[in-house]
């Protein structure tokens, strides 16, 4: 979990200096890391939200919620 965890602190670094782009990936990595981490999910979902990409982000939102209520 400490990898997923630093890959998710550089992504939020990076979605405060709005590089969203590169927050998105550090996101992917957390996610890839650690699948089953709800955070890393939501905070994927809020940088498409911010990036207009709302399909992608609904998508992936109700993707973690489906398997996260199991």
């Amino acid at each position: 979990l400490v990898a997923a965890e630093e890959f998710k602190n550089k992504g939020n670094e990076l979605n405060r200096n709005l590089l969203l782009g590169e927050a998105n990936k550090m996101y992917n990595e957390a996610i890839a890391t650690q699948p089953k981490y709800f955070t890393f999910y939501t905070n994927r979902s809020a940088v498409l939200v911010e990036r207009g990409m709302l399909d992608e982000a609904i998508y992936f939102r109700n993707d973690t919620l489906k398997w996260n209520t199991q």
